[in-house]
């Protein structure tokens, strides 16, 4: 994090804070001797991996290992010795480095979110890392400023005092938990994570891109993967060497390796998992099985929720739910309120988040039959395409009559995809929140209750196509989560409508009649003729 950041480094607001200059540093805890060592060792392994590879064969190889062994040490000593930080009412300060000395700070009223991180390592000594995270995007580790660490007790405190929590909540000497009691043991949590949720876990992609890439290090190590018994009957097996069943066996292997791997996953980074609203409103969630996390939200800073699902998850009667929230790192900029569980108990739980349990259950308008005929079509010409070219192939000789004949079974599946996608689509409104729903992919649907005091503007896009049937799309803009939530496919009459009900008079200086007044050109909540209006919508 360097002082050109945003996090702005000795900023003129602390300077001429006095509260901040009289504000001790105080050094991080000194347990983190023990911790540090093993960081930096694992930061200059591929170094010292090096360092001993050159004194493999000569007489001072041992001097080599306890050189690197002491070097570790010391840059251990140096972090520690040279980071400094200090908490005012105003900012959050932090001094690091020592040959480049960095100084970062974080004014108070710009804390959005606070991390509780707690590795083996740091729960074995009873530490905590803090992350604090701003209003910006974070993109990298560099927008947010990190306290490694802090004891259990020092790291509750301080996020009691950056969240502004009227009371600390109670800490327990010696527990398990590198966090404390997030909640009065009577608040029950919103959600709680059970082992039977671990049915959802093996539909990811995850699991099988480390098998890939567990092949390819294997691959660059020197080992050709293919001379293996299980690999090279495989490839037999497609040439037709050894028949078929090489290549079922092969395929169930793959199969249950990348089931195990998701699951496992899915175990270490979910295990205990809780949602609570914790004293003050704030929103917390604690997870994880051998590494630890508490994530604190400011729930002023939650614009909404948004709760999705692939097409296994739906199947099983699954889904997800993240939050739409500033100042938040994760899969596109939006925190994880809760894995993926049962469908209802996640809508229930995003209900409770939003104090408005009705929000994601309330029917969707739907959006016409221009709407409906797109999505057949961006289906179905597709499969029709695949099974004209596959046609032509066998026509060459090329293809045989079954490969032909089984693609035009993606005919009806393209229709079942088109149907689920326009069955998924449409919007609502209600007091507090716009809610979206949208099909994507093969089967996927997401949901979203987007607050309408936390939208700041309106997106209108049109294409060529979309002009042709009479649709636009139009985009809601916010400063939280993707930073647009787009109605698809929605007639233009429409959009104008649902713009002006969501936000009154946000959309109107965009807007004109055919005959303005002549006399002053106020602005209005909103035209008076929707369908004379909805042709002067700005068009990008």
């Amino acid at each position: 994090m360097s002082e050109a950041s945003d996090l702005h480094a000795a900023s003129d607001n602390h300077e001429a804070s006095d509260a901040s200059a009289d504000a001790p540093w105080k050094r991080l805890s000194p347990r983190m001797l023990f911790v540090h060592p093993v960081q930096e060792l694992g930061k200059t392994a591929p170094a010292l991996l090096v360092a001993l590879v050159a004194g493999s064969g000569s007489e001072h190889r041992q001097v080599y290992a306890v050189g690197a062994g002491v070097l570790t040490v010391v840059l251990a000593l140096l972090r520690w010795y040279t980071t400094t930080y200090r908490i005012s009412p105003e900012l959050v300060e932090l001094r690091k480095g020592l040959l480049r000395r960095q100084v970062s700070s974080v004014p108070m009223d710009r804390v959005r979110a606070v991390d509780l991180t707690a590795h083996v390592a740091h729960r074995v000594l009873g530490l905590t890392r803090v992350t604090v995270g701003t209003g910006h995007t974070a993109e990298s580790d560099e927008d947010e400023l990190k306290l490694d660490a802090l004891t259990r007790e020092e790291a509750a405190l301080l996020r009691e005092q950056l969240l502004g929590a009227a009371e600390a909540a109670p800490v327990r000497e010696g527990a398990d938990q590198p966090v404390p009691a997030p909640v009065e043991a009577a608040d029950p949590p919103l959600a709680r994570m059970r082992p039977g949720w671990l049915r959802f876990s093996p539909f990811s992609y995850s699991g099988f891109v480390v098998l890939v890439v567990l092949v390819c290090v294997l691959m660059e190590a020197g080992l050709d993967v293919r001379r293996l018994g299980p690999v090279h009957s495989v490839i037999s097996g497609l040439g037709g060497g050894h028949g078929p069943r090489p290549v079922v066996e092969a395929v169930l292997a793959v199969l249950v390796l990348g089931t195990l791997l998701n699951v496992s996953q899915a175990v270490m980074k979910y295990w205990n998992f809780a949602l609570h609203r914790r004293q003050g409103g704030n929103l917390e969630t604690t997870h994880g099985l051998l590494t630890v996390r508490a994530v604190t939200l400011e729930e002023r800073r939650v614009h909404g929720v948004e709760v999705g699902a692939s097409l296994p998850v739906r199947l099983l009667g699954g889904a997800h739910c993240l939050a739409i929230a500033t100042g938040v790192r994760g899969p596109q900029h939006n925190a994880m309120l809760v894995p993926p569980g049962p469908r209802d108990e996640v809508v229930r739980a995003a209900g409770a988040v939003l104090r408005s349990p009705s929000a994601l259950t309330r029917p969707l308008v739907a959006h016409g039959s221009a709407a409906r005929r797109r999505r057949y079509v961006r289906a179905l010409v597709p499969c029709a395409l695949a099974v004209a070219v596959l046609g032509a192939l066998y026509g060459d000789g090329d293809v045989p009559l079954w490969a032909w004949l089984a693609s035009a079974l993606l005919l009806p599946v393209g229709a079942l995809i088109a149907r689920d996608r326009y069955r998924s689509l449409g919007h609502a409104l209600s007091d507090d929140y716009l809610v979206i729903g949208h099909g994507e992919g093969a089967g996927a649907r997401r949901r979203v209750a987007l607050a309408r005091e936390g939208i700041i503007g309106w997106n209108v896009r049109r294409s060529l196509f979309q002009r042709r049937a009479g649709v636009l799309t139009l985009t809601a803009t916010t400063a939280a989560g993707r930073k647009g939530y787009a109605v698809q496919d929605i007639g233009a009459d429409e959009a104008v409508l649902l713009a002006e009900a969501t936000v009154a008079g946000l959309m109107a200086p965009f807007l004109v009649t055919d005959h303005p007044a002549p006399a002053k050109p106020a602005v209005t909540a909103g035209p008076s003729n929707p369908a004379e209006a909805a042709g002067a919508v700005s068009e990008r």
